[in-house]
């Protein structure tokens, strides 16, 4: 009995090694080969070249080999399985098809031996996107340098691919300052989130072109439909002006009380806004002044709409327009607005009075004073020299880049918390004998100062 469990643990001590296979298929317990993966080589949007060497054969020696891919980490032959015909040492590849373009995938190069898979190291590669028809890019500009814009406001920017008929025109957008303004990545859309400053940058697909735009962010406007997008009543081509949404026409009292103009000598004129279906801001049928003699009104307003008092004799071309908002006592607030008009009578200073501005009022519509009793809260439209087209009898004023134009600063007096912004137009044709101005006025706005 002794001897036989002497030979049987002999036979145990003697007995060569078990060769088993995990469930992956990994051999265990042997010789395994060596063999390595190497990187993706000739990756476009559908397809690459992959490979491996194998340095040893390994004991027993392998029988197959090749590489295996998919979109996980680790890939085994249970995935996408690509022999490689032949078994000899050395480095071996093999083109790969069929693959989904722009998506990460993951290989391994692997060795088929009699006792299981033996794989190499995990290799990651992306394939590209699907190239159109058309050369490279080879650069990108935003057509203009900077931009400003309110808390809330959005907007997006114009650029150009070079060259234009470029096969892969696709771009990608971010912000150096997502606190301040916001980009969509894929449309550009860019949106004020606080004030300051950011840097809005797009980059092409195709190279890697970029191109910048310096954003500023201001306060918040607290006049709602400051550029009369958004009209009560939106009325058909040619038809008479809608009060646009959230403004009120200013009174004949108003006008009474503040010039003191004898009620029988005012007639206000309607006040409102006009369709734009014309290229330069207003309805079609006047196709005079504003629509085609002087197109130098075009820069002056923006989007679809504009607010317009006609002009007339006597006392038509009387009227305004006021929003009331609430402010803070002894913050500093900046306001102003795009005002562009004909001043009748070849341009004389009868039409556009010296008195006429874009006002801050207390909210029932007396002025605002300081602490001395004097006025403040105005913007005087002959206080700045005006931009002509080349033609006598217009003149307009603007103040889109937030730093020229109709433009002014007041401090909240003590106890005033709402605030009347308001632009009107007096016609003085009883004093003058000339005829009131034709004025359109754009992009209004009230913030508080940086």
């Amino acid at each position: 009995m002794k001897k036989l469990f002497i030979a049987l643990a002999g036979a145990l001590l003697l007995a060569p090694a078990c060769s088993n296979s995990n469930d992956l298929g990994e051999v265990e317990n042997t010789v395994p080969p060596t063999l390595t993966t190497s990187d993706a080589t000739a990756v476009f949007a559908t397809g690459a070249t992959l490979g491996g060497n194998v340095a040893t054969a390994g004991s027993p020696a392998f029988v197959e080999r090749g590489v295996c891919y998919g979109p996980d980490e680790n890939p085994t032959v249970s995935n996408n399985r690509t022999p490689v015909e032949g078994v000899d040492l050395g480095a071996f590849e093999v083109s790969v098809a069929n693959l989904t373009e722009q998506t990460s995938y993951h290989a391994r190069a692997y060795a088929n031996t009699p006792n299981g898979i033996v794989y190499g190291n995990d290799v990651r590669f992306l394939t590209g996107a699907r190239a159109p028809d058309g050369p490279p890019v080879i650069g990108i500009y935003i057509n203009v340098l900077t931009l400003q814009l309110d808390v809330k406001q959005t907007a997006t920017v114009d650029y150009s691919i070079i060259p234009l008929n470029a096969g892969n025109k696709k771009v990608t957008w971010s912000s150096s300052a997502p606190s301040v303004a916001t980009v969509d990545a894929e449309t550009g859309l860019i949106t004020g989130v606080d004030t300051g400053t950011a840097t809005i940058t797009v980059t092409t697909v195709d190279g890697g072109f970029t191109a910048k735009v310096t954003v500023t962010i201001a306060a918040e406007n607290l006049l709602l439909n400051p550029g009369f997008e958004d009209p009560a009543d939106n009325p058909a081509i040619d038809s008479e002006m809608a009060l646009p949404a959230n403004w009120e026409s200013v009174p004949e009292s108003w006008f009474e009380s503040y010039y003191g103009i004898a009620a029988s000598d005012i007639t206000p004129a309607q006040v409102g806004t006009h369709d734009a279906l014309c290229s330069f801001k207003i309805r079609a049928s006047l196709a005079n002044w504003y629509t085609k003699t002087y197109p130098g009104m075009q820069p002056v307003l923006t989007g679809n709409f504009t607010a317009r008092i006609p002009s007339g004799t006597a006392s038509a071309g009387t009227g305004g327009l006021y929003q009331v908002v609430t402010v803070t006592p002894g913050e500093t607030y900046e306001f102003g607005c795009d005002i562009a008009f004909r001043d009748n009578n070849g341009g004389g200073a009868g039409a556009i009075n010296s008195d006429m501005a874009v006002k801050i009022l207390k909210a029932n519509g007396d002025p605002l004073l300081d602490a001395g009793g004097q006025q403040i809260g105005i913007a005087y439209l002959r206080a700045i020299t005006p931009v002509t087209t080349g033609t006598a009898n217009l003149q307009y004023f603007f103040t889109q880049s937030y730093n020229t134009g109709v433009k002014a600063t007041l401090t909240i007096p003590a106890g005033v918390t709402q605030i009347r912004f308001q632009v009107d137009q007096k016609n003085d044709h009883a004093v003058s004998g000339k005829w009131s101005p034709v004025m359109v006025w754009d992009a209004c706005y009230i913030r508080q100062s940086q």
